[in-house]
């Protein structure tokens, strides 16, 4: 019987304990997973950023390229314009330079920064009535004047002004952009084309949009 005894307590001795965690150990997997979390957290951060700078760039070199455009073919179908307001005003009077749509008043304004900004923006608007479109940036200090809309937002000229005549009868525009959603330098694009407008008769409606 004594024998019986001793080999229960040799048995139960030997068997392993089933103690839980230390609270030592408790404390390094929390570590060790906080700092997977962590990594996890900054490699999908970056990722967000990155996709955010692709969007803002592809957004801002979209309205860039459509606003270039806009203006490109109301200069080679007009028959008159201008430059004014310190090259910061285009103003033309253009048709459709097929005779499939009517003559009207066309212009785009280049709207300084804000103080403590860095870059303006492009309003434009277009009247099929003959009226006069010239206005001074300062009408823009509260918010676009009636019959102004945005164009392209966050612009500034690359050098000089935006809108230039190098030559007569000639029209330069350069602006860069900088993307909505990475506003730092260099970000954006830089837009730039000297246009002359096609020979084409004056319209009956001629003038009027200065």
């Amino acid at each position: 019987m004594r024998s019986i005894h001793a080999r229960l307590r040799r048995t139960t001795g030997d068997a392993p304990s089933d103690r839980g965690f230390t609270l030592v150990e408790l404390l390094v997997v929390i570590l060790l997973f906080g700092l997977v979390l962590a990594l996890a957290g900054t490699l999908l951060l970056n990722g967000l950023k990155g996709q955010q700078k692709v969007v803002g760039s592809s957004q801002a070199s979209n309205d860039a390229q459509v606003t270039m455009s806009s203006m490109e073919r109301a200069i080679r179908n007009a028959s008159q314009g201008g430059v004014l307001e310190a090259d910061t005003l285009l103003v033309t009077h253009t048709g459709g330079g097929d005779g499939s749509q009517p003559w009207r008043c066309q212009a785009w304004i280049y709207v300084p920064p804000a103080a403590g900004a860095t870059h303006g923006a492009i309003y434009t608007r277009s009247s099929a009535q003959k009226a006069s479109l010239k206005v001074s940036a300062s009408a823009f200090s509260s918010g676009p004047p009636s019959g102004w809309t945005l164009a392209v937002a966050d612009v500034k000229p690359p050098t000089g002004d935006i809108f230039t005549t190098p030559a007569v009868g000639s029209y330069g525009i350069q602006f860069e952009t900088q993307a909505t959603a990475e506003r730092t330098p260099g970000a954006g694009v830089v837009m730039k084309t000297t246009v002359a407008p096609r020979v084409q008769a004056l319209a009956s409606t001629s003038g009027g949009c200065f």
